[in-house]
């Protein structure tokens, strides 16, 4: 009788797939762990040429400096899309009011820190304007308190329960 003949029970018995599924699951294994050895080695190299580079510091503190500002205006520019199409329109424009110069700060301390960077080449992030806890303690906070205001000026959204109800369904 061939393999394809044979009966259901003995085709999920077959010692063979067990087999088979074992030494798959051991290559798969042993498969991980040279790719990992081969991914750390490679690492290896390329961080060993990196300190052979000294341009490289100068790429890696204007990305340091880049970093609020680009994260904030990001934030900032999806929170005013978003309002753009807010239906109460005091809320909207109250958020518009208050995200327009917070855009405009966030912009204005990109171009000055960009420029004090290339004036000074100062590599301490203390140096920078948008690093100051003011501008990001306040930043984090209009976000939170915007999204705050947003949220409850919306009317209340009915639960499952009244959802339920409205379609006159039964539920136990």
């Amino acid at each position: 009788m061939r393999k394809k003949d044979a009966p259901i029970e003995w085709k999920a018995t077959d010692p063979e797939k067990k087999v088979k599924l074992l030494f798959n699951l051991m290559f798969a294994f042993v498969g991980f762990l040279v790719s990992l050895v081969l991914l750390f080695l490679l690492m290896k190299l390329v961080f060993g040429l990196l300190k052979y580079m000294p341009w490289l510091d100068y790429v890696f503190a204007v990305f340091m400096v880049c970093i609020p500002a680009v994260l904030f205006v990001t934030a900032f520019s999806i929170f005013f899309k978003r309002t753009l199409s807010y239906p109460i329109i005091s809320v909207k424009y109250i958020s518009l009011g208050l995200l327009l110069p917070a855009v405009l700060g966030w912009i204005f301390l990109f171009f000055r820190d960009i420029l004090f960077f290339f004036q000074s080449q100062k590599i301490d992030i203390g140096n920078y304007w948008s690093y100051d806890k003011t501008w990001l303690v306040g930043s984090v906070a209009l976000i939170f308190i915007l999204g705050i205001i947003q949220a409850l000026s919306l009317p209340k959204e009915p639960d499952w329960i009244e959802k339920a109800a409205r379609k006159n369904m039964h539920i136990e």
